[in-house]
Order: C-alpha cells, then sequence, then structure tokens
C-alpha cells in the first residue's frame, strides 16, 4: 500500500521539474544584449525624489548651530535642529546673513587677539620624573594673517591687529634669573596655536567655566568669591573675555586661555561635520545646476519645483562658503576647571544681540535684548555693529536674489491662471517683503535711538544751558574739597554760630561753652549734610560735564540715552536729598551751601565773576529736575510707540512672507499635475550622471 507522503513527495518534485523545464525553454529563446542606454524620458517622482533629496540635504548640512547647554537632552536638540531646519525651509536669507556675520565676529575676535601686547605669562614648576625640577610654561600665538584672512577682513571691514603674541616674551637674561630663583633645572615652552576655527568655538559658546558667587575669600573690589568643587552654575565664556590683559592676583579667577588646551584639530574632532553629506549635496546641487542650465539651452521646460530647488541650492552654496570653518554639531562644550576673570561687560559693548529682539525692540528698550543666557548663546545672536547692521543689509540684498530666482518661473506653463498669478505675486512678496520689513524696522530703530535721543539731549540742554556759563575754573573749585570738612565739630559749632563764616580760617573753640550731646549731633548732621551735598555736586560735575583742553566753559555733555538719563540720575540725587530733609535741615543746609558758593565766587576773577549767572547753581538743578524728567518720559513714550509699531509691522510682514513662501511650496507641487510634455524628456548629458533620491 502506498503511503499518502510519498504520492504527495512524487507529485511535488514532478511539478518542480516541470516548471524548471519551461524557464530554461524560455531562456534558450531570450535575446542577449549589451550596453543599454538610460531612458530618454523621466518621471514624476523621479523629479520630486531628486529635488526633495537636494532640499533635505541643503537644510540638514548648512546648519551649524552653537553647543547646546550641558543639560540639553537629545530631544531638546533634535527640536531645535528641527526648529532651524523649518526656519532654513522658508527663510534661507537668514542663515546666510548669519553666517556672514559669524565669520565677521570670529575675525574680530582674532585680530583683537593679535593685536594684544603682553600680560599673560604663565609658567609654573614640574617635576621631571628622576631628572630634576623643570620650569614649564607656555603660550598662545595667534594664527598670522594669511591672504584669504586679510582678503575677509577687507570685504567684510573687520579692524585687524598688528601680528604679535599673547605673551610678553622675556629676555634671557630675565628667564635665567627666574629658573635660578626656583632652583630648576632647565626650562622648555608650549606654544599653542589660536586659529579662526577657535574664535568660532568661543563664539558658539563652546567654553564654560564655574560662575562666581558670594562667600570664600575677599577680591580686591571688596566682594566676596568663591566656588565649588562640583559647580552647579556655569557661566559661558565670551569674546570680549579673552582680552582681560592679566591675571587679576586679588582674585580667585585665571585667564580663560590658562586653561583651554584644544588645538584646532581638537575642536574639529569634536565637530561632527559630515562631509559625506555635504558632498552629496554639492554633487546633487551641480547636477541640479547643470540640469537646469543644459534644459535651458537646448529649449526643454522645467518645473517649478526644479526652479525652487535651484534658489534654496543657490544660497545654500553661498552659506557652505561662509562657515567653512566653522565647527558642527558639537554637543558638548569644553569645561574649565576654576573660575575665570570675566570682563563683566555684557555683549552690549560688541552689540551682539538676538536678531528677533532687536527686530521687535528697535529701540533697546528690552531688558533681555542685551543679556545673554549663562548655560549657552542662542541660536539667533548676531553681531549687529553700526547705525545699519550688517545683518540688515545683507538680508536686503539677499531676500530679492532668493525671490528672484523664483522669477526664473515668471512665464512657466501653470495648471490655471490663479495658479500663475499667486505665484507670480507670491515671488515678488517673498523677494521684496523682507527688505521693505527691514528697512522700516531701520527708520523706526534711528527715529526711536538716533533722532529721538537727540531730540531729548537737545531739550535737556537747553533746560540746562545756564550751567554752562559757569566757568572751568569754578568747577575746578568745587572739585576740591571744602577745607571746613577737616574741622573737629567744636570748630563746627563757632563756625556755624560765629557771625560771618571765613570758610579759609578755622575758627578756634575756647571751651568756654561745654557743648551738649544733643548739640555735638546736630554738628555733626550739618557737617555730614554739607559734605553729601558736595559730594552729589561734584559727581554731577564728573559725569554731566566735559572740559575740552584750551576751552574756559564746560560743556554739557549730550547725545546717546545713558548720557540723557546719567544727567537726570544725577539731579534726580539732589532732589531726592532734598526730599529726604525735614524743612529746618533742608533749609539750613541750603543756606549753609549757599554760603559756600559766595566763597568760591570772591575766589574767581573779576572777570569771571562778572559771566557767572546769578543764583546758587545747586537750587538752578534741583530746580530743572522736573522738566528733565518730563523730556525723558516723552523720550520713552516715542521708544514705546516705535516698539509698538516694530512688533506690527514685524507681525504683519512676517505672516505676509510665511504666506508667500506656503504659496510657493504649495504650487510647486500642484503644478505638477498639468505640465508641458517636454517636461519628461531627460536631457543627453544628464543621463550619464549619477544622482542620489
Amino acid at each position: 500500500m502506498i503511503r499518502p507522503t510519498t504520492t504527495i513527495f512524487n507529485f511535488s518534485l514532478f511539478l518542480f521539474t516541470v516548471v524548471f523545464a519551461e524557464q530554461d525553454d524560455e531562456q534558450q529563446h531570450e535575446q542577449k544584449i549589451g550596453w543599454e542606454n538610460n531612458p530618454t524620458r523621466r518621471g514624476t517622482l523621479k523629479i520630486i525624489y531628486q529635488c526633495l533629496a537636494t532640499i533635505f540635504v541643503c537644510t540638514w548640512t548648512v546648519l551649524h548651530l552653537n553647543v547646546p547647554a550641558v543639560g540639553d537632552s537629545a530631544w531638546t536638540r533634535g527640536v531645535r535642529q528641527a526648529k532651524w531646519m523649518g526656519i532654513n525651509v522658508l527663510f534661507p536669507e537668514f542663515l546666510f546673513a548669519k553666517g556672514v556675520c559669524d565669520l565677521r565676529f570670529a575675525l574680530f575676535g582674532l585680530g583683537r587677539l593679535r593685536g594684544m601686547e603682553g600680560g599673560f605669562v604663565w609658567r609654573e614648576v614640574v617635576d621631571g620624573r628622576g631628572d630634576g625640577r623643570f620650569l614649564r610654561g607656555w603660550k598662545w600665538t595667534v594664527e598670522g594673517g594669511s591672504r584669504m584672512e586679510r582678503l575677509l577682513c577687507w570685504l567684510l571691514l573687520v579692524p585687524r591687529g598688528e601680528v604679535g603674541t599673547l605673551e610678553h616674551n622675556k629676555g634671557d637674561g630675565e628667564l635665567y634669573q627666574e629658573i635660578v630663583e626656583r632652583k630648576v633645572e632647565g626650562y622648555f615652552l608650549e606654544e599653542r596655536v589660536w586659529t579662526l576655527t577657535h574664535s568660532y568655538y568661543v563664539n558658539m559658546g563652546g567654553i564654560l567655566a564655574p560662575g562666581v558667587s558670594g562667600g570664600g575669600s575677599k577680591g580686591r573690589s571688596g566682594r566676596r568669591l568663591h566656588w565649588e568643587k562640583q559647580p552647579k552654575n556655569l557661566e559661558v565664556i565670551r569674546g570680549d573675555d579673552l582680552t582681560v590683559h592679566s591675571d587679576d592676583p586679588h582674585s580667585n579667577g585665571t585667564h580663560p586661555l590658562k586653561q583651554f588646551e584644544l588645538s584646532r584639530e581638537d575642536i574639529e574632532d569634536k565637530s561632527k561635520s559630515d562631509w559625506i553629506a555635504k558632498t552629496i549635496a554639492v554633487c546633487q546641487i551641480s547636477w541640479l545646476v547643470l540640469d537646469v542650465a543644459t534644459r535651458r539651452q537646448t529649449g526643454l521646460p522645467l518645473t517649478q519645483l526644479e526652479v525652487a530647488t535651484l534658489s534654496f541650492s543657490a544660497l545654500a552654496v553661498c552659506t557652505y562658503a561662509v562657515n567653512w570653518s566653522k565647527p558642527r554639531n558639537i554637543l558638548q562644550p569644553t569645561i574649565l576647571r576654576l573660575p575665570t576673570l570675566k570682563s563683566r561687560k555684557d555683549y552690549r559693548g560688541h552689540q551682539v544681540h538676538s536678531f528677533m529682539s532687536r527686530l521687535w525692540y528697535p529701540s533697546s528698550e528690552n531688558p533681555a535684548l542685551d543679556r545673554l543666557r549663562d548655560d549657552r548663546v542662542s541660536n539667533d545672536f548676531v553681531w549687529m555693529d553700526g547705525e545699519v547692521p550688517l545683518i540688515w543689509t545683507l538680508l536686503a540684498v539677499s531676500s530679492p536674489f532668493f525671490g528672484g530666482l523664483h522669477c526664473l518661473a515668471w512665464y512657466f506653463e501653470f495648471p490655471t491662471n490663479i495658479e500663475k498669478t499667486a505665484w507670480r505675486v507670491a515671488s515678488v512678496v517673498s523677494g521684496a517683503l523682507p527688505a521693505v520689513s527691514l528697512v522700516v524696522a531701520l527708520i523706526l530703530s534711528f527715529v526711536s535711538r538716533s533722532f529721538n535721543d537727540q531730540k531729548c539731549a537737545s531739550a535737556i540742554h537747553l533746560c540746562l544751558e545756564k550751567l554752562e556759563q559757569f566757568p572751568a575754573s569754578w568747577w575746578t573749585l568745587i572739585e576740591q574739597r571744602p577745607a571746613a570738612l577737616r574741622w573737629e565739630t567744636p570748630s563746627w559749632s563757632v563756625f556755624l554760630t560765629s557771625g560771618p563764616r571765613d570758610w579759609n580760617t578755622k575758627p578756634t573753640y575756647t571751651g568756654a561753652e561745654q557743648l551738649s550731646k544733643e548739640q555735638k549731633l546736630s554738628m555733626k548732621q550739618r557737617k555730614t549734610q554739607f559734605e553729601t551735598i558736595w559730594e552729589r555736586i561734584r559727581q554731577f560735575q564728573q559725569n554731566c560735564l566735559a572740559f575740552e583742553e584750551g576751552s574756559v566753559q564746560p560743556r554739557l555733555l549730550s547725545g546717546d540715552r545713558q548720557t540723557n538719563e546719567a544727567i537726570f540720575f544725577y539731579a534726580k540725587h539732589l532732589q531726592l536729598q532734598v526730599s529726604g530733609w525735614s524743612e529746618e535741615i533742608e533749609r539750613n543746609g541750603s543756606e549753609l551751601w549757599r554760603s559756600y558758593e559766595l566763597h568760591l565766587r570772591g575766589l574767581l576773577t573779576p572777570r569771571e565773576r562778572a559771566r557767572l549767572p546769578k543764583g546758587c547753581c545747586r537750587d538752578y538743578i534741583i530746580s530743572k529736575v522736573d522738566e528733565i524728567e518730563r523730556h525723558l518720559e516723552k523720550a520713552k513714550k516715542v521708544r514705546r510707540v516705535c516698539d509698538q509699531a516694530a512688533r506690527f509691522v514685524g507681525v504683519i510682514c512676517g505672516g505676509l512672507y510665511i504666506a508667500a513662501r506656503l504659496v510657493i511650496l504649495g504650487i510647486i507641487f500642484s503644478s505638477l499635475r498639468a505640465v508641458p510634455e517636454g517636461v519628461y524628456q531627460s536631457t543627453n548629458w544628464t543621463r550619464y550622471m549619477p544622482t542620489w533620491s
């Protein structure tokens, strides 16, 4: 009896043999061919894949974000990367303009370090492991300026320092004396080179140091300083911190470069520049440019998607060029072991601001505008020096260029006239609107800052113009400490209770009448009151008046908002002092100060006394405080209005720009539903070139 399993096995073997026999028969009749050319036509999906691959590679590899904070998670870094990719898709001009400004700021820092003269002498005694002790020294030498660097500095108007070193080199005799004093066997020097990559690295927030807080030992300034072994508060070392000339022997801090040891190769090793992705991007861009040029030359039509991709590619190439030396995708900063000397300047000195804050607050009224985060440098911080920041000029130029490339499809065929009109309007808006918005912001910035401050300064100057009638010799006498402040309390009692006051002669206390405790306290209070008035008048003179060489008349400082507010601050000090006293104390103090001013008038020449205005100088300043405050409030109101107008213009223009970009992005895909037949015909040149899609 035959088993069922045997029957099934034999039947399966029979079918397997029949199938292979038929395949062999078909293969015997198949024609053998050699080289086969690529197809002469392309499909819609191929166009989409190639263009989207190019756009993605460009937007991914073009990002050179700053170093994240130490505690940032992978999710935070990923969201930040995705956010800036979206910004690059909608506003690629900003990445290019910011790259140029970052390059300029790095060159500026490199030039400042190159121009420094001495101050950094770092040496320590080390054990030679059986060979005795040695004196180890190290210094930073700034990389010599190449022709390319000089060309970039010339093109970007960057001030450069003289060629030099960051260390004051000791002579042979002086160095030999130090070796003898320290009882060491010899000396060796380690030379470190500061490059453009280092300048980028520090501006990106790549160096952190433990923060300094209260407690511990006192520094020279009287502040108590200390740090923890495991610091929780880390502060970014900024570019201006590197220009501190020497270590402060009375402080616990050290210069940042004393602890920093990374070479350019170390930074490049930390950097994760994906050269394979960049190479693919360059090949994709090259293929796209060649394909577009060939199709235009041969009369073959293009798609709107290819034109938009060409626009992205053009700006991507420019951004690659300006960020050539900038590190990319560094995840962890370099943390120094000890607190460092901080210059204690904010970025106001170098005019480094948040781009969005400056755009929304052109008057710089926002307190967060000039504040830099302690843990990292935000990615939109840009060097904005000068009345017209360079980034605004670059955006005003690059935006029409980017939008103008979309206008290449002005006469293309569209599925409907509505889409053609929408494309044309969106191309013009995306090209012109950023420039218009920046021009409006620039005008508002000028009105709220330069024009408004000058107008306020003119009003304050007109208000206090009588002060300029006091000769310089008058203010010289004011600055000298009154001799009466060196008298003892009993002498002050005689001076205040006697008849005509002689400010030049110390009165003699006979002791005929013993002073009570209350009388002594009253005399001390009046002496302190007089000294306070003199100190406030002297502070006003030092901070609000300028004395030019050869001029007999002082000049009231005016111009920027800080000067206007300083004048009000020191004048307000006098008024607050008056308001804090009782009526009797104020009357006695004012009478005493008027007596002192009469004494000073007598020390001037007759010609100088003739030019003096009538009245008391202090009373005149106090009487103008309220008027000065009204002028400042009026200027502040103008700044608030300008800020509100800037935000309104920014919202409207930003919304219209995003809408225009979204319209373009929508049409580049919707237009593929009806295109000329020649769009799908491949060119002869590009059929033999590899592409990535």
